[in-house]
């Protein structure tokens, strides 16, 4: 019997649980991949005004506290998939499910940087009905759109996935940086409770 593998997508308490403890080195070789980070809250099913439909057993999303905010690693899950790049999309058969009302089955895909490339960027290509953008710029369908890379001079991008926003976070630090501080914001909340 082969084990489970472990989600991509957690929720901001769920993640921290799994890293309690990692120091960064740790956490780096645990994680060595990129990660998107959901930083704003989710509009309610109301407000959205696209497809309503989701999958069996699922939640419409609402107005969620920042400890329910999604942590996505970005890496492959279907490795028998002849597809070779990261999907995103609201059903469990994707690399990254968000199985939110305003996302496609298959809303986007990640290319990773080839080795030896004249571009080390990452890319996203929308392949949505909804639409993806990057830092508030509308990605064109089915044309890959590079992702900059965090620098400090230069904050993480932002990539919208119709109403979703995420960081899109590539180096180790950055990702432990920007959960601390998601993590500070909804302690009070969580101690509260």
């Amino acid at each position: 019997m082969s084990a489970e593998p472990e989600p991509t997508v957690l929720t901001l308490a769920e993640f921290h649980l799994r890293i309690r403890g990692l120091s960064p080195e740790e956490f780096a070789a645990r994680f060595p991949h990129p990660f998107l980070l959901e930083w704003r809250p989710r509009k309610s099913a109301e407000e959205f005004r696209g497809s309503q439909t989701v999958e069996p057993g699922t939640m419409l999303p609402s107005g969620a506290p920042p400890d329910s905010a999604r942590v996505a690693q970005v890496r492959k899950v279907t490795p028998v998939s002849t597809f070779r790049h990261i999907t995103v999309g609201r059903t469990a058969n994707n690399d990254i499910p968000l199985p939110d009302a305003c996302i496609s089955k298959m809303h986007a895909y990640l290319v990773a940087p080839e080795p030896d490339a004249r571009d080390p960027r990452w890319q996203i290509v929308d392949v949505s009905t909804y639409g993806t953008s990057v830092n508030g710029e509308r990605c064109k369908t089915q044309k890959p759109t590079p992702l900059l890379q965090a620098t400090k001079e230069s904050a993480a991008p932002v990539i919208s996935l119709a109403d979703l926003h995420f960081l899109f976070l590539e180096h180790p630090e950055a990702v432990l940086r920007a959960l601390a501080s998601l993590w500070q914001r909804s302690a009070p909340r969580s101690a509260g409770r």
